[in-house]
């Protein structure tokens, strides 16, 4: 890039260079990611869960104020003692409306480089899992790609291990950035363990010319991992990046003011113990009993769960502090639950998002506090009654008319279509079993009835294979509209 030669040549550090660049890798600038401090222009031209990147222009001037879009063009210029950037202003209403556009010239002496470093959001997350926890290693490697000294000694230490995870997803690739052999940790790992069939996977990932081939072993390599067989090496992978992050805060507690931070908690901390769980914020725990069978379809994920009545269940509900942006504090409430063997077993996030006692069944119900509406005004969502919400669906209890409105269930042909595969094979298993007892049935009432001659003709005329699919039929039906309305 011509950029890149000029900026070298003036002795920019190679964290602004990559400034600059993502700079004019994005497409438009919005005015809240420009701040104005002093004699500097400080543009946000990076975020991700793990830091922000700021690029930073001393005496600047030439920022049209009255714009709400910007995009920069890929030209700095040298005039004198100073550096001109170009670009284009837009008015933020009319921009996707073929707006005739205002150029103009941002003037500065000097630039550098800043970040603000955050614990990769994803270690608070859930539901976790062996694609999460590639993305934590891909944040990782993000923050060393732009700069090495933006991670921390523990990280570097482990840095090869973090670039091939990150390379395990469909859509990062570092091997030739990060100047490393493919997967040798990762099959030194699975040596360890005795996984044969991931070593083999990982040969012929290695192996594979075609790009888009290429993704779909990557994708189907991370849900084959997704099994409790793997359980024991994702924990250990799971413990090293989590260990790195120490000494990082979340964005959330670096944005949000501590109080607010605080007396939020305390209050979801007390009503959620109201309601007979243990355990501490974020993740709190109920045992309890299935009162009926229940068959679920997951609102953001459309896979089913089937639970028979009186199964041992664990509830559970995991508070995900999302985002603080404009003093509007969100978080998700992420609750469900898994059909237990253990009457003795622990709480543990890993083991259930693992299935080790059974099928998890997860929803996420989101809570808003302090945003604007449509007509400005500044509202909140009901605290109490979104933690109703999450405490009826983790124990798989029905909803209200109104607390369905209130978090929006929408039972879309795609999660009903879910439950198709697992209700046919229910309603032709059940079919099974209840045409035998009818024919059971029939045979005991012939022969306390003195009718015995009448039972060769009851299984030759009476049409049993019809009337089988005939029964499984309503009996589908009925698991349909179950899944539909309960």
């Amino acid at each position: 890039m011509e950029i890149k030669n000029l900026i070298m040549l003036n002795g920019f550090s190679n964290e602004t260079i990559k400034a600059f660049e993502k700079l004019f890798y994005y497409e438009t600038v919005i005015k809240e990611d420009i701040e104005t401090k002093d004699n500097w222009y400080i543009i946000r031209v990076g975020i991700s869960e793990a830091f922000d990147a700021f690029l930073m222009l001393e005496n600047a001037t030439g920022l049209p104020k009255e714009a709400n879009l910007y995009t920069f063009f890929e030209k700095i210029e040298k005039q004198g003692n100073e550096y001109v950037l170009f670009g284009n202003a837009y008015d933020e209403l009319d921009f996707y409306d073929s707006q005739t556009p205002i150029p103009f010239e941002i003037r500065f002496t000097n630039a550098d480089f800043k970040a603000k470093v955050y614990k990769t959001g994803h270690i608070e997350g859930f539901p976790i899992d062996w694609c999460v926890l590639c993305e934590i290693a891909f944040e990782i490697v993000e923050k060393y790609l732009f700069s090495k000294e933006l991670l921390n000694e523990e990280e570097m230490n482990y840095l090869p291990l973090f670039i091939e995870l990150a390379n395990l997803l469909s859509y990062s690739d570092y091997k030739n950035d990060a100047k490393v052999s493919e997967y040798t940790i990762l099959k030194q790992f699975f040596s360890k363990y005795g996984f044969e069939k991931p070593l083999k996977r990982l040969v012929k990932i290695e192996n594979e010319g075609k790009n888009e081939k290429l993704s779909k072993l990557k994708e189907r390599f991370l849900e084959e991992l997704d099994f409790k067989k793997y359980e024991p090496l994702f924990r250990e992978f799971f413990e090293i990046v989590s260990n790195t992050q120490n000494g990082y805060k979340i964005r959330i507690e670096c944005n949000c003011p501590f109080e607010k931070l605080v007396d939020t908690r305390k209050q979801i901390d007390l009503l959620i113990k109201a309601k007979g769980y243990e355990g501490e914020y974020p993740f709190y725990y109920k045992k309890g009993k299935a009162n009926s069978i229940k068959i679920k379809v997951r609102k953001y994920y459309p896979k089913k769960t089937f639970v028979f009545a009186n199964s041992d269940l664990m509830h559970y509900i995991y508070c995900r502090e999302n985002t603080y942006t404009n003093d509007s504090l969100y978080i998700d409430f992420c609750c469900g639950c898994e059909a237990i063997n253990d009457s003795e077993q622990k709480p543990d996030l890993i083991s259930f998002m693992f299935n080790s006692n059974g099928k998890p069944y997860i929803e996420i119900v989101d809570y808003s506090q302090n945003y604007y509406g449509e007509d400005g005004e500044l509202i909140s969502d009901d605290l109490e009654q979104r933690i109703n919400i999450s405490c009826k669906l983790a124990e798989l209890i029905k909803l209200s008319k109104s607390e369905r409105n209130e978090y929006k269930t929408n039972y879309s042909l795609k999660a009903v279509l879910a439950m198709l595969p697992m209700s046919i094979a229910l309603s032709l298993f059940i079919a099974l079993i209840i045409l035998p007892a009818f024919m059971l049935l029939g045979v005991l009432l012939c022969l306390i009835f003195g009718l015995s001659s009448e039972i060769p003709s009851m299984f030759r005329d009476i049409p049993w294979l019809r009337l089988y699919f005939i029964s499984a039929g309503i009996i589908e039906i009925v698991f349909f509209i179950y899944s539909l309305f309960y």
